[in-house]
């Protein structure tokens, strides 16, 4: 295949004259190309891609910080007809209060006479009033948590209105699982007869909110000619050439297809981006993310690096599981209470060195080796698993507890080999990434042990332990009593932890780290 789709997303609608999404239709001013040509500035004030704005339903934050290096530099902004703009830190920070009147809308930034374009994607939210319909009065209060929510069941109360209980929800259309919680009592609806399993053998209550989009607007590469881009798409499609939008200079439909023409200060770029957006007015559609090797179009994967993120086919592994390399490092876990399922396989860090140098990632077509965390774990057995069979204690072969922050633990392997697997990586032209771990540590990590205040409360001020509160505590919530979760929201626990982050990348040649835990890590520690 020439081009490859990325993931079907939905995206956007509009009712735009003659289908195409214009600059001079949203706003009313146009930049005019110069000899086919983008006005840009010579240092991008964005980073790589914009990613789009997803509208919430009534006002939506924009952190313009998100976006920008400079936020300060920004001289204005134009939104697209049906929001208003309120300005809370300059353009730094604003709201953008209602909504699209299309599905698809773009949001101009202003640079020293330069426009730069971030696309806005119409909320598909809708308020969904859910009513349980009792004989009567017949409960002191009524809870519900099911997919819309978490499963959290003491968060959402229903009120009692006009002989029904009621709550209602901001939500996407679709089908939704629940239970109610009468009176403390949990189960599933008793006036709903809609239920589901829930793949445990039990069932779940299902209600449905709005309604789902008909038919799916699709867009798809078909050839190139003359350096101009053929496309099959819907005549409502959205362009951009990285991240300014293209008019109609550079999107033409042509003999039922649509011709896109390649900015002229694409050549300057050695990489560049065409993205397109397909919608219509009731639905989002497809999208495709082309790349440009010095303004021509790539047609073939060779032209893509190994470096470049959206080219990423990732093989991930657990590391302990995945290949015994070097049996001398074995040192499972002696204790009788750990199930063997649950101990220590022998897999380390020379086993994956052997099948990258025994070619059976290139096989695969991967690009990318993701390993589990091999920093250094705890000894012994901790934990106890009751809920089913069997019961056991566990060993800390996953990775996943760390008890030191700057060391290899010796059952993985040492800084040496881990260079070598990086290197003969490389040279198979692969990243490698490594899992990284700051949301918790062990509780003998030293990091806890001299600075116990570090971690977040273990037990809630109404008395309950703060463990497995995945939605209710997602910031605070530990995922067991030996692993203290860490409050990074505190600066000197987010400077120690990005500083062993820091470490890793500076002591080896790695491409990058995967975050462990994102749900549950606040927005001030990224």
């Amino acid at each position: 295949m020439l081009f490859k789709k990325m993931q079907k997303s939905k995206l956007w609608r509009s009712k735009l004259v003659m289908g195409f999404a214009l600059t001079g239709i949203f706003f009313g001013c146009q930049i005019k190309p110069i000899k086919n040509s983008i006005p840009e500035l010579e240092n991008s004030p964005i980073v790589g891609l914009a990613s789009p704005i997803n509208l919430a339903l009534d006002s939506t934050l924009i952190i313009a910080e998100d976006y920008f290096l400079h936020p300060d530099s920004i001289d204005s902004v134009q939104v697209p007809s049906g929001l208003t703009l309120l300005q809370v830190n300059n353009y730094s920070t604003f709201y953008l209060i209602g909504t699209t009147e299309t599905q698809i809308s773009n949001l101009r930034f202003w640079l020293q006479g330069v426009s730069y374009d971030i696309p806005v994607r119409k909320s598909d939210k809708i308020r969904y009033t859910f009513t349980f319909k009792a004989a009567e009065k017949a409960y002191n209060s009524v809870f519900i948590g099911g997919s819309m929510n978490g499963w959290v069941g003491n968060q959402d109360s229903l009120i009692w209105n006009e002989g029904s209980w009621q709550i209602t929800f901001i939500l996407n259309p679709g089908k939704y699982a629940y239970h109610l919680w009468l009176d403390g009592a949990e189960g599933t609806d008793p006036e709903n007869p809609e239920s589901e399993g829930n793949g445990m053998g039990g069932t779940n209550s299902v209600f449905i909110a709005g309604e789902t989009n008909g038919v799916i607007p699709k867009v798809s590469a078909v050839g190139v000619k003359e350096n101009k881009l053929e496309i099959e798409a819907t005549r409502s499609l959205a362009g951009y050439w990285n991240n300014h939008m293209l008019d109609q200079t550079y999107l033409r439909f042509k003999d039922g297809k649509l011709v896109v023409s390649i900015p002229e200060n694409a050549k300057s770029h050695s990489r560049s981006f065409i993205r397109l957006y397909a919608f219509n007015e009731a639905t989002k559609g497809e999208d495709l993310l082309l790349p440009l090797d010095s303004g021509k179009i790539v047609t073939n994967s060779n032209q893509i690096t190994r470096k470049e993120q959206q080219s990423f086919i990732m093989y991930f592994m657990m590391v302990d599981r995945f290949k015994d390399g070097k049996p001398e490092n074995n040192q499972p876990v002696l204790d009788d209470m750990v199930d063997p399922r649950a101990n220590f396989y022998g897999g380390d860090i020379n086993g994956v060195t052997d099948e990258i140098t025994l070619n059976y990632f290139d096989s695969l077509g991967v690009n990318t080796i993701w390993l589990s965390p091999i920093g250094k774990n705890p000894e012994g057995a901790w934990g106890l698993w009751v809920k089913s069979e069997p019961t056991t204690k566990f060993s800390g072969y996953h990775g996943y507890w760390p008890a030191e922050s700057k060391a290899i633990d010796s059952r993985f392997g040492t800084d040496e080999e881990l260079d070598q697997l990086i290197t003969s990586a490389h040279s198979h032209n692969m990243n490698v990434l490594l899992d990284y771990v700051a949301n918790h540590v062990h509780k003998n990590h030293p990091v806890i042990k001299q600075h116990p205040d570090w971690a977040t409360p273990y037990i809630l001020p109404d008395g309950r332990i703060n463990t497995e509160l995945w939605d209710e505590q997602r910031l605070t919530t530990w995922f067991d009593d030996f692993l203290p979760t860490l409050d990074l929201e505190n600066p000197e626990v987010a400077e120690a932890m990005t500083d062993s982050a820091l470490y890793w990348l500076t002591r080896f040649e790695l491409d990058g780290l995967r975050h462990d835990a994102t749900k549950h890590i606040p927005e001030s520690f990224w």
